[in-house]
């Protein structure tokens, strides 16, 4: 098949039938749309962030306390909540020899939050060529997603919006995880 990249147009034979359409993935990055992998599920989702006696800033410690406590059930190492940026939380998971970071920040309207699932490592372009890998790949990122949307889901939260690779703020997401790859 013969695509061009969205962002310089270069046109290149490549088999891209395996991967799902995304405006976001550049091929030219690593010089190959096969090579190039998902970096990232995020969400926007809607629920109410418990008060929380330890921490009042910033908000959905009560998030990131829910996720901390049921992901293990689903067999992730997840570390204690911390700190984000001053900004939300993130956890760091891990199963297997893979790693990755979820964070959890508040969404500007209220009540309304954002989750991304992404590798804690990911090489820049020479390091790849060196041969470094990312700490996670496309299928952990999509497992950790669906256990994440299911622990939220079944606490109450509702109004998923699901995307690989970019904020799904127009309605362009999925109300669950979807893989990366197309089956």
């Amino acid at each position: 098949m013969v695509a061009s990249c969205f962002s310089c147009h270069v046109r290149r034979c490549v088999d891209v039938s395996h991967w799902r359409t995304s405006r976001q993935w550049h091929p030219c990055s690593t010089g190959s749309w096969a090579t190039e992998m998902p970096r990232s599920q995020n969400a926007i989702f809607c629920g109410a962030d418990e008060p929380d006696p330890e921490f009042d800033h910033p908000a959905g410690v009560s998030i990131a306390r829910l996720l901390s406590s049921k992901l293990p059930t689903h067999g992730w190492g997840v570390s204690d909540p911390d700190c984000w940026r001053d900004a939300g939380w993130f956890l760091v998971c891990s199963r297997d020899d893979q790693s990755l970071d979820v964070v959890v920040v508040p969404h500007a309207d209220s009540d309304r939050w954002i989750m991304q699932i992404a590798a804690t490592r990911f090489p820049v372009f020479i390091l790849r060529w060196l041969g470094a890998v990312p700490s996670a790949d496309a299928n952990a990122i999509f497992q950790l997603a669906c256990d994440a949307h299911s622990i939220l889901s079944s606490s109450g939260f509702t109004e998923f919006n699901w995307l690989w690779d970019g904020l799904p703020d127009s309605g362009d997401g999925d109300l669950e995880p979807q893989s990366a790859f197309v089956a």
